[in-house]
């Protein structure tokens, strides 16, 4: 997922990116327009890769507006639990585009947190906690793929369908030892 901020109250999805787990051939990926008077920070779009022009563009939907395609395309997996890096920060924007455009949340409260799975994986096996010098966590999803043994590095923009596949296939490899993309050997 990427957004126009981190505030996921005032800020917009600028795009939507997701695997199915059970089945990673199925993936979702959609552009959104953004709602007017979305709190937009440049910094957030250079991060995303998008231009002032192509989050206004009228021939994307907003999220609103294509609610009901990513709701028939979770409800066709056989685990509706949310998996991802960092997980907390998709799902209260999710969330938020969803209130929004007044859908129902159906998918409960339980997640699946990348970070956290690395986190542990990397405090058990060398007994130190993966810590920045202002002791916050060195794991982005880029430090994740390292843990994994992945060597990809993504372009200078993020992808949101990019970044679903690499935490997925993040997952994969942390929890069953197995690639399930080639773009990652």
């Amino acid at each position: 997922m990427e957004a126009t901020s981190l505030d996921h109250v005032r800020g917009a999805m600028l795009s939507l990116g997701a695997v199915d787990l059970n089945d990673p051939k199925r993936t979702y990926y959609q552009e959104y327009r953004i709602w007017p008077g979305a709190l937009v920070h440049d910094d957030a779009l250079v991060v995303a890769g998008f231009t002032p022009e192509q989050i206004v563009d009228k021939n994307k939907p907003t999220f609103a507006e294509a609610a009901e395609e990513f709701i028939a395309w979770v409800d066709q997996s056989a685990c509706t639990i949310i998996a991802g890096h960092n997980v907390m920060y998709d799902l209260m924007f999710l969330k938020e585009e969803m209130r929004r455009a007044k859908k129902e949340w159906k998918w409960g409260f339980r997640s699946v947190d990348l970070h956290a799975v690395a986190f542990c994986k990397v405090w058990a096996e060398t007994k130190k906690q993966p810590l920045k010098e202002d002791g916050r966590s060195a794991l982005s999803l880029d430090g994740v793929s390292g843990v994994a043994g992945i060597t990809f590095r993504r372009g200078t923009a993020h992808n949101a369908l990019e970044d679903a596949k690499l935490t997925a296939e993040c997952f994969s490899r942390l929890l069953f030892k197995k690639k399930l993309f080639k773009e990652f050997d």
